[in-house]
């Protein structure tokens, strides 16, 4: 699944962060609420996408499992810390 975002509205503060851990929590519970199993979510993946609107570039934000989205703080901490170049 894949997720393309504008940067307009995108900031690095903390409370950013949270709210976008708080989506990422509730994205996690509808999922389950439609039917599918825990055990399911390991196999689905979500990158979010931002679009700098001045030049067009894309960036990966993060790339997070479904099933590794768990509790406020600790999905909050990795979409933060999430790199990319890295992960790859």
């Amino acid at each position: 699944m894949e997720l393309d975002v504008s940067t307009n509205q995108w900031d690095e503060k903390d409370e950013h962060w949270r709210e976008e851990a708080r989506y990422l929590i509730e994205l996690k519970e509808s999922v389950l609420a439609i039917g599918l199993e825990e055990h399911d979510l390991q196999y689905i993946e979500l990158k979010k996408k931002v679009v700098n609107s001045a030049t067009d570039e894309i960036t990966v934000l993060y790339i997070i499992g479904i099933g590794d989205i768990s509790d406020e703080e600790s999905v909050k901490n990795y979409i933060q810390q999430y790199d990319y170049y890295s992960a790859g």
